[in-house]
């Protein structure tokens, strides 16, 4: 064993590494590695995923997962277990597990975000938010309440993203031509009385 290089390192002849964070967006990624143990707290257990990105400009990426699904508390748990939930459905995994190698080498569509620090101590880090099922395109094949492209950094917890849209609003389209004036909204009558009896939609209630 020796201290001495077997030739001169140079940091200044050198290039380090870029750790520029990823946009948010979905993008097509796989679990590369997967692992169980105790979180740095010592509390419960953790599923940590490593996800690379297969596809893209970012290709060859990965972003660290961390999932407590057996804690203390219990709403770090309820978070943990119902993302687990989502990867094991984008997976298409429906049996119990026991095992994380059955998450391995299984693409979907992840989307990731961004964690910022509240109180400015860390950088910014990138996130796993949302797993979803890869459709024929590459692109989430199960419909998301989250619509439009996503402006800005990710700021929530459980991997949320703010959308906005691109459509104009109703306020900005100007008709063109001539319209026609719009007609006096019609009068409805009065309603229509319901069946005789219990409606059987209804539960009786217990007395």
């Amino acid at each position: 064993m020796s201290m001495e290089f077997p030739e001169p390192f140079d940091p200044g002849n050198e290039e380090g590494n870029s750790w520029e964070l990823i946009p948010a967006g979905e993008y097509v990624a796989q679990v590369i590695e997967a692992q169980i143990a105790p979180p740095g707290t010592g509390d419960g257990y953790a599923l940590t995923l490593v996800w690379k990105i297969l596809k893209g400009d970012f290709e060859g990426r990965q972003v660290w997962q961390q999932l407590c699904y057996l804690h203390s508390k219990e709403q770090t748990q309820t978070i943990a277990r119902k993302a687990l939930k989502d990867i094991c459905d984008a997976l298409d995994i429906h049996e119990a597990v026991q095992s994380a190698e059955i998450f391995l080498f299984k693409p979907a569509c992840v989307r990731i975000g961004i964690r910022k620090d509240k109180n400015g101590v860390y950088q910014d880090q990138n996130k796993v938010g949302r797993v979803l099922p890869l459709a024929a395109d590459g692109t989430s094949g199960k419909p998301d309440p989250v619509t439009g492209p996503k402006s800005g950094p990710d700021k929530s917890d459980n991997g949320g993203a703010t959308a906005s849209s691109d459509e104009p609003s109703d306020a900005s389209v100007k008709p063109s031509g001539t319209t026609k004036p719009s007609s006096p909204p019609r009068t409805q009558g009065p309603p229509r009385p319901g069946p005789a009896g219990s409606s059987p939609w209804h539960k009786q209630q217990q007395r």
